[in-house]
């Protein structure tokens, strides 16, 4: 058997210990894609609200001086 130290403490290893190789532990591509995908659609529906009005924001930001914000119907550019 085995002793594991976990924070200071000593524990016995219940399971024997294979001597397989070492495996290398990976994230699939696809599902990290899918990931950036989702946040991106919520990134791009924002409502913010300032004093009981809401503000939606239609367009991602691409860089921190360019936004496009509507209140009440009128649309404004920062």
């Amino acid at each position: 058997m085995t002793v594991l130290t976990y924070r200071g403490k000593e524990y016995l290893q219940k399971t024997e210990v294979t001597s397989n190789e070492l495996q290398t532990l990976s994230y699939s591509k696809t599902s990290f894609k899918e990931r950036q995908q989702k946040a991106a659609i919520q990134v791009s529906q924002v409502v913010l609200k300032y004093r009981g009005l809401a503000y939606l924001q239609q367009n991602t930001i691409t860089s921190k001086q360019v936004a496009l914000m509507t209140y009440r119907g009128q649309k404004y550019t920062r």
